[in-house]
């Protein structure tokens, strides 16, 4: 299974992009600020150029599975691997404000529309649809990964 997530919109504190299940459209994501940070740039690097808790994670591949989130208390998808970054999930959430590095995934995007003190935001999550989707790929025995591009 192939997840795409398509970065689209850049501000100051959020990106905001499409998700694709194997090149069909699936729903939209908001991250935190794109900072161009790459998966094939050193770690190092990538540390010195990333702001805990205010910045995207480097645009690669990576492998996606379920886990149980001890911070969420249930099983969510975690992004594995990804070089200067922990604990990164795909979960529902609605500002920039709800992740940390994380990919929040919703039903509908508003661009330059007020939601208390943020202006661009997503609602409606599809963490749950997503997870459903997950699942059948792994009992089919497929390799989930998830590629961030622009």
């Amino acid at each position: 299974m192939k997840i795409t997530v398509k970065r689209e919109f850049f501000t100051d504190t959020e990106t905001i992009g499409s998700m694709f299940i194997n090149n069909k459209f699936f729903c939209y994501t908001l991250e935190d600020k794109d900072r161009k940070l790459n998966q094939l740039q050193i770690e190092s690097e990538i540390k010195s150029q990333k702001k805990y808790g205010v910045t995207a994670i480097p645009s690669g591949t990576y492998r996606v599975i379920l886990t149980l989130s001890n911070r969420f208390k249930r099983v969510m998808p975690e992004v594995l691997k990804v070089k200067g970054f922990e604990g990164i999930r795909i979960h529902g959430g609605n500002t920039h404000e709800n992740t940390q590095g994380c990919i929040l995934v919703a039903n509908t995007k508003h661009i330059n529309k007020r939601f208390g003190t943020v202006i661009n935001w997503i609602q409606g999550s599809t963490e749950v649809k997503l997870i459903k989707e997950i699942n059948k790929a792994i009992q089919n025995n497929e390799k989930v990964e998830l590629q961030i591009v622009y």
